[in-house]
């Protein structure tokens, strides 16, 4: 798809963003002062803006929990906040520049949950079990796994929370520990890196 570029990674972006899915966000949003899209929409802008900019900027984030029924609202404040940064005039180039090379996206609900679709990147994530899930829609994820859903014990676990049937990372922290005794919880920074570093 993008013959003749380099795809360079870069996590987080050189200015760091933080996630703007991480609570439920309501439409409309502020328009005073920096929220955190605000923030994100300022990092695309610059690294464009850079000396050295790619020909592309692609932000993507989690969808979440939070905001999984409403993922309209969260593109409608990014779109909103790109509007307040190029400002009430701006000039054709700059909307065809924003428009042409610059993209937002959203991962549903959460990069983990693409994971289910590889075996094998369960197994790089640590999973000691196979998964029982409900559909084979990994976007719409459920799961069907009663030993999770329900557990026997009852004791708390790190990851038994009333989301936990449509959380990936909670699930992947059980299939990693089936034993319930809350040890080996999964962590993206390790365990979802070497998931994705070679997912099919």
């Amino acid at each position: 798809m993008f013959a003749g570029h380099e795809l360079e990674i870069v996590l987080p972006f050189r200015r760091p963003v933080p996630s703007i899915t991480s609570n439920y966000l309501s439409y409309p949003g502020p328009t005073t002062g920096k929220t955190h899209v605000d923030k994100l929409v300022d990092s695309i802008l610059a690294t464009l803006d850079q000396r050295d900019a790619p020909d592309f900027v692609f932000a993507i984030d989690d969808l979440e929990l939070a905001n999984v029924e409403t993922p309209d609202h969260v593109t409608r404040l990014v779109s909103d906040s790109v509007r307040r940064a190029l400002g009430a005039t701006p000039t054709h180039r700059a909307v065809e520049r924003v428009r042409d090379r610059c993209s937002f996206h959203l991962l549903c609900p959460m990069l983990e949950a693409y994971f289910f679709g590889e075996p094998e990147a369960l197994i790089r994530a640590g999973a000691v079990g196979p998964p029982l899930l409900v559909g084979s829609n990994l976007e719409d994820f459920l799961v069907g796994d009663m030993a999770f859903i329900s557990p026997s014990e009852i004791r708390e676990h790190p990851w038994r929370r009333p989301d936990r049937m449509r959380h990936p990372k909670r699930y992947l922290s059980f299939l990693r520990d089936l034993t319930g005794a809350g040890r080996a919880l999964y962590k993206e920074t390790v365990d979802g890196c070497a998931a994705l570093a070679t997912l099919d």
